[in-house]
Order: C-alpha cells, then sequence, then structure tokens
C-alpha cells in the first residue's frame, strides 16, 4: 500500500459502517452551537483524509492535536486504514460516534467536494478545504459551484480552498498543516491573525513567535469562496477574549462585509492593522491606482495600514486600547545619538511631524541637571540613568505639541534590561500618550519587559517610522458600508462617448463649454452660434482619449478652416481605429484657465465605488501623484483630496501665483462621486478629463470625459 494513504479519498457515505442500533433509536438531533463558538472555541474536530505519517502534510494536523494535547475530541477519518499514527480511524464521518464542530478535509480535487457534501448531512458547522481545488478553468468552476452549492444546501460554513487551518492558542488547538506549528508552540494572547492565501499564516506566527506576540487565534482565510474575512472579524469582534486584530492581505475582498467588521471593530474599540502586498513601482500605472483604492478603502474603514510586515508584529501594543488620534506630530527621546537621527530620518520620509521640547521644558530639565543638545531630538548620553530618561519621558509626554512619544534605547538595554527599561514602563503606566520603544540591539529580556507592559517595540528605524505613521495617520471609520460586494457585480457595460457623458455631467452639475454636437454624415456648419477660437474633437465611444488617435484639433479661427479640421480628425481616427464606430464630432470653444486636472469615478473590483482627483495631461502616470476616496464624498473630503495632490500646490497661490477656484473643483469632486448613488442604471466607471480650473471664483469647465453604464 502506498505510504500516504490519505490519498485514497474518503470513503462514500452510502459505504460508510452502519451507526449501532442503539444510536439510529435515537430521533432528536442536537441543536447546532453558536457559529461562534465553533469558530473560536471548537470542542470537537474531524480530520478527514488524516495522515499516517506525523512529518507530512496530511498526517500534520493529528500530529499536532496530539502534541498540544488538544481537549476536545479528534476523529481521524480515513477509509483505508483503522488505526492512523496508533490512533483509532473512522471509515466516513456519518460512522462518528460523536458530533463534530469543524472538519479538515485534506484529500483533494473532487473528493474534497464530497468530503463537504458528508459534512453537510453530518451536520458539521464548519468545514476547512485545503486543498486549492487546481484544474482548468472548466474544471476550476465546476468545483467551486459544486462546494458553494453543497454548503448552501446543508447551511453549513466553509473556509477556503486552499486553506491551512486555523490555530486557537487558548485551546491548545493547532488545526493546520502548517510546518510552523510544528517548530514552535504559539503563546496564548488577544490578538487575532487573519491571513490571506495558504502559507500566510505560518509566516506570520513564526514571525511573530520569535518576538514572543501572542494570540487568541490565527485563520488562515485561504481563497474566501464561502467564509470571508469580514465574517470572520465581525464575529471575532464580540469576543471579550480578544483586544485586536492583525491581517495579512493578498486584495480586497467581499468589502461589504470587510466594512462592517471595521464598523464593528471600531465600536468595540478594538484596533485593526493591516498589511497589504503592495503594488511595486515598476507596475503598470493602473496597477499603481488600484493599489491606492485599496488605501483609500482601508483608511476609511479605520483600517490601519502598515508597509513593512515587521511592523504588523511590533505595532499592535501602539493600538491596542487606543482611539485614533487627530495629531501627526511625534517626538524623539534618545539613548542611542545615531539611531535616534536614523528614525528622525526616516519618520521625515513618512510624512510624520517631529517637535522637539520647547524652551521651557529644557530649561526644567537643566534646573534638574538634565542638559540636551540642541535640536528637534531630545538626545541623552548613552547608558542615562533611569531618572533622566524618567524625567525627558515625562516631559515629552506631557507636551501639548505632540501627539506620541518614541524612546530609542542604546546597547545598555542588552547589559541592564531592567535599567534601560523601567523608565518607559514607568512613563508609560502614568501618561496617556502613546509610548513605543525603537530596541536595535539584540536584548531578549529588555524586550521581553516591555512587550510584557504593553509597549510596542520596533527593531528598525524602518518600521518604528512605518509603525509612527500608521498610527498617526489612522482615522475613525468615515464610509458606510458598501450595500454589495461590487467583484459580484455583473460586468456588461455600453460606452457613451464625450457628448453623451458630458451632458450628464452637466445635468449633475459640472459645467461644460458652449458645444455643437455635428452627427456624422452631416455637412459641416456654414456658421457658428458662437465666436472661435473652436475645438473640434472626434466623437466615439470606442476612443476615449482622442488626442491619442489624432482625433483633435486646437485653436481654429475661421469657419473654413473648421471644416478642414473637421474632415482631418474623422480620417486619423479611421486609420488609428478603423474598427471604431464614429459618431460624429464636437466643436467646442476654446476654454482658458490656471490648470487642467483629471476627475474619475470607477466601481473598483476590490475597493468598491471611488473617486479620483490627479493631474490632468498624463501627469498622474508620470509622477504617481493622485488622490482617491470611497464614494460618495463630502465638501471635506473633497478639500483633503485637493490638498493630497501635490501638483495642486499652484493652485493654492504658491509662490504669489493666482489662486484657482479650488471650491468649485471641491464641488465638481463631490458631483462626481455622487454616482455611487445611482442605481439604475448604475455608472461603472466615468471620467472628466481634462477638468479645466480657472482663477479663484470663476468656476470650472468640463473639457473632455467618458463614461460606461450598465
Amino acid at each position: 500500500m502506498p505510504r500516504d494513504e490519505a490519498a485514497t479519498a474518503v470513503a462514500p457515505e452510502a459505504d460508510a459502517k452502519a451507526a449501532p442500533a442503539a444510536e439510529a433509536r435515537l430521533a432528536i438531533v442536537p441543536a447546532r452551537k453558536e457559529f461562534a463558538d465553533v469558530l473560536l472555541r471548537p470542542a470537537s474536530v474531524a480530520i478527514v483524509g488524516a495522515g499516517n505519517e506525523s512529518g507530512d502534510a496530511r498526517g500534520r494536523p493529528l500530529h499536532l492535536l496530539r502534541q498540544y494535547d488538544f481537549r476536545g475530541s479528534v476523529y481521524p477519518v480515513n477509509a483505508s486504514r483503522r488505526f492512523v499514527q496508533g490512533t483509532h480511524a473512522w471509515p466516513a464521518l456519518s460512522a462518528l460516534p460523536g458530533p463534530v464542530d469543524v472538519a479538515l478535509i485534506l484529500v483533494e480535487g473532487d473528493a474534497a467536494i464530497d468530503a463537504v457534501e458528508a459534512c453537510g448531512r453530518a451536520r458539521i458547522p464548519l468545514a476547512v478545504v485545503n486543498d486549492a481545488l487546481a484544474g482548468d478553468d472548466d474544471v476550476r468552476r465546476a468545483r467551486r459551484e459544486r462546494l458553494l452549492d453543497a454548503a448552501r444546501r446543508h447551511g453549513l460554513r466553509v473556509l477556503g480552498p486552499g486553506s491551512a487551518g486555523l490555530a486557537m492558542p487558548a485551546s491548545d488547538l493547532a488545526l493546520t498543516t502548517d510546518p510552523a506549528f510544528a517548530v514552535r508552540r504559539p503563546r496564548a494572547g488577544r490578538l487575532m491573525a487573519l491571513a490571506a492565501g495558504g502559507s500566510a499564516m505560518g509566516t506570520l506566527f513564526s514571525s511573530a513567535a520569535a518576538r514572543d506576540l501572542g494570540f487568541a487565534g490565527l485563520v488562515s482565510l485561504g481563497e474566501e469562496l464561502d467564509l470571508s474575512l469580514g465574517e470572520i472579524g465581525e464575529i471575532a469582534a464580540a469576543d471579550p477574549d480578544i483586544d485586536g486584530f492583525l491581517l495579512f492581505l493578498g486584495g480586497l475582498k467581499r468589502t461589504a462585509t470587510l466594512a462592517r467588521f471595521a464598523a464593528a471593530a471600531h465600536a468595540a474599540n478594538k484596533p485593526i492593522v493591516a498589511y497589504k502586498l503592495r503594488r511595486n513601482a515598476a507596475f503598470p500605472a493602473v496597477l499603481q491606482a488600484k493599489d491606492a483604492a485599496a488605501d483609500a478603502f482601508l483608511a476609511a474603514n479605520g483600517i490601519a495600514r502598515v508597509d513593512r510586515f515587521e511592523t504588523l508584529l511590533e505595532i499592535a501594543p501602539l493600538l491596542q486600547r487606543r482611539r485614533p488620534t487627530r495629531g501627526r506630530t511625534a517626538a524623539i527621546v534618545a539613548a542611542d545619538a545615531s539611531a535616534g537621527a536614523m528614525l528622525a530620518d526616516r519618520l521625515g520620509a513618512e510624512d510624520v511631524a517631529l517637535d522637539g521640547l520647547d524652551d521651557l521644558a529644557r530649561e526644567r530639565l537643566a534646573q534638574a541637571g538634565i542638559a540636551l543638545p540642541a535640536g528637534p531630538v531630545a538626545e541623552l548620553s548613552p547608558a542615562p540613568k533611569p531618572d533622566a530618561m524618567r524625567a525627558v519621558l515625562d516631559e515629552a509626554l506631557d507636551a501639548p505639541n505632540n501627539d506620541a512619544v518614541l524612546a530609542v534605547l542604546g546597547a545598555d538595554a542588552a547589559l541592564d534590561a531592567d535599567g534601560a527599561t523601567s523608565p518607559l514602563i514607568a512613563a508609560a503606566q502614568r501618561a496617556d500618550k502613546p509610548l513605543a520603544a525603537l530596541m536595535m540591539a539584540e536584548a531578549p529580556k529588555a524586550l521581553r519587559l516591555l512587550s510584557e507592559a504593553g509597549i510596542a517595540v520596533f527593531r528598525s528605524p524602518e518600521t518604528a517610522a512605518d509603525g509612527a505613521r500608521a498610527f498617526l495617520h489612522w482615522s475613525p471609520p468615515v464610509a458606510a458600508a458598501p450595500l454589495a460586494d461590487e467583484e459580484s457585480l455583473p460586468v456588461a457595460a455600453r460606452a457613451l462617448h464625450a457628448g453623451q457623458a458630458m451632458q450628464i455631467f452637466r445635468m449633475i452639475g459640472i459645467t461644460i463649454p458652449t458645444m455643437f454636437w455635428l452627427k456624422r454624415d452631416t455637412e459641416p456648419p456654414r456658421s457658428m452660434p458662437f465666436p472661435p477660437p473652436y475645438v473640434v474633437k472626434v466623437l466615439s465611444p470606442h476612443i476615449r482619449h482622442p488626442a491619442d488617435v489624432g482625433g483633435i484639433a486646437l485653436g481654429i479661427e475661421t469657419v473654413s478652416a473648421l471644416r478642414y479640421a473637421i474632415e482631418t480628425v474623422t480620417v486619423n481616427a479611421a486609420a488609428a481605429e478603423p474598427d471604431a464606430y464614429l459618431d460624429g464630432v464636437a466643436i467646442q470653444r476654446l476654454e482658458r484657465g490656471l490648470a487642467e486636472v483629471a476627475i474619475r469615478f470607477e466601481r473598483d473590483s476590490e475597493a468598491g465605488p471611488i473617486v479620483t482627483l490627479a493631474m490632468g495631461e498624463g501627469m498622474e502616470e508620470l509622477y504617481d501623484d493622485r488622490a482617491v476616496r470611497p464614494a460618495p464624498i463630502d465638501r471635506a473630503a473633497a478639500y483633503a483630496m485637493i490638498d493630497e495632490v501635490r501638483g495642486l500646490v499652484r493652485l493654492r497661490g504658491y509662490r504669489n501665483r493666482a489662486a484657482g477656484d479650488l471650491e468649485a473643483l471641491a464641488q465638481a469632486l463631490v458631483a462626481m462621486s455622487s454616482f455611487a448613488l445611482i442605481t439604475a442604471p448604475r455608472v461603472l466607471a466615468a471620467a472628466v478629463d481634462p477638468l479645466l480650473v480657472r482663477g479663484e471664483g470663476q468656476g470650472i469647465v468640463a473639457l473632455d470625459g467618458w463614461m460606461r453604464t450598465e
């Protein structure tokens, strides 16, 4: 018989051993447990396809449960063996002698779907599917449809496919195939980790274990085909034994449930920190924009995003039991001059303001015999006396001009852990202001003492600055939960060209230029109802940017030149896009102003409805300069977006230049975002590009645009 006997799959339920007659006489079906208890405190588990070798993926879950002395019932299921790793095995789920809360399914392909069906018939409330259910497109689609159908018919929930399982350290449960849990036992704590993909949970756990970080639970989400991160998080947000959440995200899925989870966690004062895989700068601009949309969604829903994986593991104590702050300023108290300087440098790169102690604070310290050099960093001598460090920390924590304090410890923390850490612990217990530490030296005892005191400890200037930025930019949820997940919505669309789209823009309050729409095969006019200069551009639902195909002509002064321009742009567009339908041309008056910007609305497959502001004329892609918010937005959010786009500084009267009409621009942003509220027909995407911003009080005007609707 082959070594991996579990690969023979589970026997069909019809072939399972019949239940004893005494059990068959029982007619009362026990009520199902609350799903929160099933997920967070399972009392009994089944391993479908359990293997006999403790070192491989199929044998590891049973080995871990025995190694950790899991106090609940464990039922290995294997159709080919009576004993697995010396433990009695059952041939099928229907033969089990008692109820099961969670079934980990280790068989693959169609056998995994059959096992989900068997879970439903056995009234098991949660099935964890380890296999990714790979195959060609048709096979993959069919398997997923069967899995969802089985889950819905039987009323069970499915985690996965592609889930490595889950671990609940307080219950001594490690129901997982991940080898990281065989190396080190997880420590119980009050954080819940939710990790996308199959291996991310183990990566997160092993890195956290090296920092002695404890968890209330760890869950490998897999593909989130049925049970989503948002649903799990919303359940866990109500649990009194959980204080916060760490998320490892590949992308955003099921944003409606994710937003509800964020709102519930904020209401319960339980912070959420997310590390999301970020698009590399070398990726196309469209992917950069999608990443900006994900950033905007997380920020609007009160989820702090960190850029470094290590920060995710180190920042939690800084946020726990705290609410978002309105400030953006930090103070540094350093017992290591070089590390303090590096941290100050990185804070500047992260857009975190650094403010030192004021003159009065320095004078009070000087009177106590503590002289600090000039500069924004409160720099003490190496290995300062505990009383001196405590006095400077107290001044920094009491100062009204900063919102967080970062203490930098030197190498003395490795030699005298108690002396180096006691000032921080005492100061943190007294002050309400957040205090975190940067400790680059290898000082395990100091790290443990600070962690036990609930003080966040960063191990590099980069993670400390990333954590400070994430905390100081953290804001409460401001976005209402989406009514539906955008990724599940139909994609059939109708494209509108500029002539059609701009009439809709006018209806929502965005000014458009005087325009004459000349339909195709129509004689050019002998005169125009408005004076020159003119702009001519081709109209086609298949050509989004006429300038890209030579379909636009500017600065036309006479009617005869106008007729020539109409013919030229039409010929150019037809030659460049021979399959495009040309609906004629638009003749507009040439408008002048201070700057051109682009405003877009779209229903992002991850983040939902969003509105984007960027510089026009292709500057967004060139400089990666944009502001993104979930739609709809209000006037305050619109002004925040204007402030965020670096290229718009000239519209704010930079260096005595004429200021632009920012009020009109803000109103246009609000109007564009209102497409999120239109339900019939839904606007899938729209853009005003370019939008001309005139001088202060002179308004804006849409020069071109497009739209896609259902």
